[in-house]
């Protein structure tokens, strides 16, 4: 049978003044010695070797103890053959005979000799005195060894002792004051009589030996299983033999053959042996203690587990508090370092916004005449306009009349960056854009088996004080992203400074001028614009400045000025004038729509315009010089200088 049950076995000798324990490691149907310790009654035994812990689930280890002989009381009993799972229910109908004590005040349990021959069973049944056995469990649980099997070592030499014939086997234990005997009775190839004698040692001992002998063989011969005189064989070692041998055969009148015992520690490896290879069946351990030593060590291993968890999770908060710490010092270096460029951030937007404005007004300056111009050179000669559009700045719309069938048409055109692109429009609707936005919530939600009530304590403790601030990662780690991000617009706004610069000295330059000052977007916007139209001999119904409309997208740094010009019929030659000369004047206005019809006698044309100015919010940082304008021309034509 192989022994794969057990990964070790532990076998304890608690003697009155000395200890002595082996462990041996199980398997392949052979156990081999690993540890052997000798120990005083009080030192305590090593708790490396005893313990069980949670490595016991798949390494299992069986803790044997060996009660005392003299506190154990052996009986034989004859049963007839039955069922293993019977057997115990036999043997305990028979108690109330064979116990010398009451039935209710011991522990017992029994081993079946294997030499069982004809149709009854032997069965060796152990009897102990259950305040005996628990006293002697209470000291090992003292010493902190909680014993799986309790067992008498002196029954496992004597079944595995070799019988060779009928006979008196004599086993000894000799000590200082006190000798035991266990004498076994072997007639007709069964074991008739078992007696477990504590005697006095020396020769009084002996001849209490043969009085006790002579009774249990004249008891057999009255029972009839002793029929003739036995051999006799001592089990003992020749120091132990020499003052028994010679007393005995003085008793006996017949030759004692001397059998060599068992050592010790080859009896607790057979012990171990037995045990793994579950050949021996007597255990004296009471069932309560068992099923107790069993949930004390489930207890523990939860108690452990609970105490080994609590341990990891300190420890991983401390980790998430070092780590949360540093990610706060990083996110503070981060926000430190956009804190120092955002002055240089903010002075870089607005030089690009000036870029912007300035490119705008460039690309923007003849955009209405050179739609004009193009309209006038591709309209075909069958097409009567009706209304000519041009609005934001990049949108043209045309309608008139065919001359064949009188239908109407309309043609939109859009400009980009001074080029005119002609192609049929469609009203579509703007596409909807939509962000979606991931929110990582990084509070943890762990649910604890309270089995304390500082379990509870601690819980509770964490619920208030830890817990609350494991969402700091999420939120230091967002500001740290967001930091992070608004850094690299600063680092790559600033790194295209140098290009925003050189862009607004070109474009100052193609201008010969710069944006206006907000003390210049007043009346005098006003009174120029006004004053180049009388020049133009442009007559206008109105000329209002227009509030700023609540779609428009704010700007940061730059406001703008918006002036409304109604057109009354006028000339085309004197419209052409004025809008050149709106473009090369130095108030840089850009012609951001203009909106132009015939009027009812078809010779002049009539409509509106807007016009746009630019100018730096009084709290942004200290406007551009505008430069001086050039000098003016001597007369207006209708084509561009």
């Amino acid at each position: 049978m192989k022994t794969t049950r057990w990964h070790s076995c532990n076998v304890l000798q608690a003697g009155t003044d000395a200890r002595r324990l082996w462990q041996f490691a199980t398997g392949n149907s052979q156990v081999a010695l690993s540890a052997e310790q000798r120990l005083v009654s009080s030192a305590p035994l090593p708790a490396r070797l005893i313990t069980k812990d949670w490595r016991t689930l798949w390494q299992k280890k069986l803790n044997i103890a060996w009660l005392p002989a003299e506190q154990v009381f052996l009986r034989i009993v004859h049963l007839p053959k039955c069922e293993p799972e019977e057997l115990r229910s036999m043997v305990e109908l028979q108690l109330e005979k064979l116990s010398p004590l009451p039935v209710n005040q011991i522990v017992w349990s029994f081993e079946v000799v294997p030499q069982s021959s004809g149709e009854l069973r032997t069965v060796i049944v152990i009897i102990a005195e259950r305040s005996l056995v628990e006293d002697f469990l209470g000291k090992l649980e003292s010493a902190g060894y909680l014993a799986d099997r309790l067992e008498l070592p002196f029954l496992h030499q004597l079944l595995t002792t070799s019988i060779d014939g009928d006979g008196v086997w004599i086993y000894l234990q000799p000590a200082e004051a006190r000798t035991l005997y266990l004498t076994a009775w072997w007639c007709g190839g069964t074991l008739q009589q078992v007696n477990l004698l504590n005697l006095p040692a020396g020769e009084a001992g002996a001849a209490a030996l043969g009085a006790q002998l002579n009774q249990i063989a004249w008891a057999g011969e009255i029972e009839g299983w002793l029929a003739s005189p036995p051999r006799w064989h001592l089990v003992a070692d020749h120091a132990g033999a020499a003052g028994w041998e010679s007393a005995l055969r003085q008793w006996a009148s017949e030759p004692i053959d001397l059998v060599p015992p068992l050592a010790t520690q080859a009896l607790a490896a057979l012990t171990a042996q037995r045990a793994a290879r579950s050949e021996s069946k007597a255990n004296l351990l009471p069932p309560e203690f068992s099923a107790r030593y069993q949930q004390q060590f489930i207890d523990r291993l939860w108690m452990r587990g609970l105490g080994a968890l609590t341990l990891v999770y300190m420890a991983a908060v401390l980790i998430y508090f070092g780590a949360l710490y540093v990610l706060k010092y990083k996110a503070g270096k981060v926000q430190d370092q956009v804190t120092a460029l955002s002055a240089k951030y903010t002075d870089a937007l607005q030089l690009k916004e000036r870029v912007r404005i300035l490119q705008e007004q460039v690309n923007l300056k003849f955009a209405a005449l050179d739609c004009w111009k193009v309209a006038s050179e591709l309209l075909p000669p069958e097409v009567t306009l009706t209304s000519f559009s041009f609005s934001k700045g990049i949108r043209l719309s045309l309608r008139g009349n065919t001359s064949a069938d009188d239908q109407p048409v309309q043609h939109r055109h859009q400009r980009k960056h001074g080029g005119l692109e002609l192609r049929v429009h469609a009203a579509t609707r703007p596409e909807r854009m939509t962000t979606l936005l991931d929110r990582l919530n990084l509070r943890p939600q762990e649910r604890r088996l309270v089995v304390m009530a500082a379990a509870v304590l601690f819980l509770v403790l964490q619920f208030w004080l830890v817990w609350p601030h494991f969402k700091e990662w999420g939120q230091t780690k967002a500001a740290m992203d967001k930091a992070e991000k608004t850094l690299l617009t600063y680092r790559t706004v600033l790194a295209q400074t140098n290009e925003y610069r050189a862009k607004l000295e070109k474009l100052e330059s193609q201008s010969n001028t710069g944006l206006l000052t907000p003390e210049q977007v007043g009346r005098q916007l006003m009174d120029r614009i006004g004053a180049q139209a009388r020049d133009s001999q442009v007559s206008y119904s109105r000329l209002n400045p227009l509030p700023r409309s609540s779609a428009a997208k704010p700007n940061e740094f730059f406001e703008e000025q918006t002036v409304d010009l109604g057109v009354n019929p006028t000339g085309a030659r004197e419209l052409v004038d004025f809008l050149v000369a709106i473009g090369n004047s130095d108030l840089m206005v850009r012609v951001k729509e203009l909106s132009l019809n015939p009027d009812p006698g078809g010779f002049k044309l009539m409509g509106s315009m807007k016009l746009v100015a630019s100018f730096q919010k009084k709290s942004s940082l200290a406007p551009a010089t505008v430069k001086p304008p050039a000098a003016r021309p001597a007369a207006l034509s209708s084509t561009k200088p």
